[in-house]
């Protein structure tokens, strides 16, 4: 097992990957979260969880809000299976730049919030320097 910060560095990285890969694809993505469990052998060892619909209301269009709030519903009522959690949404920073925002926390404690700012110049996307603040995602009561 690696340190939290080892944990939380790599969930990071793919989380900034997977995120930019669809930005490339799509223009945009929608919110996801990946975790690694308190049972995997190494910090390369990610689930990846995304929202789907809810079948009886398949005719209501599932906003990126409720998605975010779904996750993290179900993160934190599911919390003793995970060890280190990032929850990953696109969000506006100013009339130029959006970014990958990556919601990074670790049980023991520790959590980190990442922008990853990109804007887009005609059909190419253009990403700014990534930057890190103390974190804000609990869900380890």
């Amino acid at each position: 097992m690696n340190s939290p910060i080892d944990e939380m560095s790599a969930l990071q990285a793919a989380a900034i990957e997977i995120a930019t890969a669809t930005i490339e694809e799509h223009g945009t993505f929608f919110p996801f979260a990946l975790t690694i469990g308190r049972s995997a052998a190494d910090d390369e060892e990610f689930d990846l969880l995304e929202v789907e619909p809810d079948e009886e209301n398949d005719d209501e269009e599932l906003g990126a809000e409720d998605a975010l709030n779904g996750l993290v519903e179900h993160l934190t009522d599911e919390s003793d299976s995970f060890r280190a959690v990032a929850v990953v949404f696109d969000a506006e920073m100013d009339d130029e730049w959006d970014a990958i925002t990556v919601l990074l926390t670790h049980l023991d404690g520790q959590a980190i919030d990442v922008q990853a700012p990109y804007r887009t110049a005609g059909r190419k996307r253009v990403f700014g320097e990534i930057e890190q603040t103390e974190g804000s995602l609990e869900i380890w009561g």
